[in-house]
């Protein structure tokens, strides 16, 4: 335990003598389309109108918020789910890559996110969200590979772009199920609520439901968490909420090289402390233990993974009825393909029944 609160505080030392560096960063230069954010929203609404019905919600998802010991919890039930059609590719050796080119027209956003040549951004075929898109490497790369400052400093630039929030399954037991590298995210209009005062948005705004982290660090952008209920449960996990100045730099575009680093070394710290790396970090960056990755312009997430599918409770494992919860669930937010299975999940305690198989 020692020689692992050492590596950190190492770690913390290093970003804190090179923030000052990283924060005089170029700024990054952006192609017109991308300068103009609410123009890119009415041509991403006006684009996910157009697309192929199977690329739209078919599913008739009702939502239902719920409140739980002081959550506010959103339920999506799939009424008519198509999802369940949805291929799971990861660990076949052969497969079809549904993110390979050519894409189809009406689902592709753009070839070159932001003209930067690491992402194409899609419409993702079975959406949860009303223009729900998918960030994807355009050479191949691999989703049990960690995150880069690539990945960091585009899913930022995509959040501010949509106005959302983006996460990342890392492995199968976060619920990734294509190999190619993607990362995920959705535009906060399309809650139910035209806000996001509800699940870990809302929750962790009050300092009486996090516990800080004793970490070695000088709070210039913020400081290392533990949500209180996770940690009762011990469930694995630790949150770094960014400070007023650092959420004004997450949402200036042209600072994305700067945010993006520093997130990446964020991101560097967070998984030292959850032991998400081999014994040493290696050339191919392998993931090493599944973990889901949530990230806002207020704070970064993650939790270190036991599972994706679970039984909620006894009854439904002899009926071997499973639950699939992906990272959103982090958000506070529940998928769910049976009524029953809702209105059971609405009588337990989530966090101890739940979440702590997660």
């Amino acid at each position: 335990m020692d020689n692992k609160n050492d590596k950190i505080n190492k770690l913390l030392k290093e970003f804190q003598n090179n923030l000052e560096t990283i924060l005089k960063k170029d700024i990054l230069k952006l192609g017109n389309e991308y300068l103009d954010i609410k123009k890119f929203q009415e041509d991403l609404s006006l684009k996910y109108q157009n697309t192929n019905p199977e690329n739209v919600v078919k599913s008739q998802i009702i939502d239902e918020f719920f409140e739980q010991d002081n959550i506010k919890y959103l339920i999506k039930y799939l009424k008519i789910d198509n999802t369940k059609n949805k291929p799971i590719l990861i660990n076949k050796k052969e497969f079809n890559d549904p993110f390979a080119p050519p894409i189809k027209p009406d689902c592709l956003i753009s070839e070159d996110f932001c003209g930067l040549g690491e992402h194409r951004l899609i419409f993702t075929k079975f959406p949860l969200f009303k223009e729900q898109v998918l960030l994807v490497s355009r050479d191949f790369k691999s989703q049990y590979q960690h995150l880069t400052f690539e990945n960091m400093r585009d899913i930022i630039l995509l959040i501010n772009l949509i106005n959302g929030c983006g996460f990342f399954n890392g492995g199968e037991k976060a619920g990734a199920s294509q190999p190619r590298k993607h990362l995920q995210a959705f535009p906060y209009k399309s809650f139910p609520e035209t806000n996001n005062n509800f699940g870990i948005f809302n929750y962790i705004k009050n300092s009486d439901n996090l516990s800080k982290i004793n970490l070695k660090f000088d709070d210039k952008i913020g400081n290392f968490y533990h949500i209180k209920k996770f940690k009762d449960e011990n469930i694995d996990h630790v949150l770094f909420k960014f400070d007023e100045k650092m959420t004004n730099l997450m949402k200036d575009n042209e600072k994305a090289n700067v945010t993006g680093e520093i997130c990446l070394k964020i991101y560097d710290i967070l998984c030292e402390y959850l032991n998400l790396y081999e014994n040493e970090k290696s050339d191919n960056n392998k993931i090493s233990h599944d973990f889901s990755f949530l990230i806002t312009q207020e704070f970064i997430f993650i939790v270190k993974r036991k599972d994706h599918d679970i039984f909620i409770n006894e009854e439904y494992k002899k009926k071997n009825e499973i639950i699939n919860l992906n990272s959103l669930a982090f958000f506070f937010i529940v998928v769910s393909r049976d009524p029953n299975q809702i209105e059971d999940l609405k009588k337990m305690d989530i966090i101890h029944n739940v979440y702590k198989k997660l």
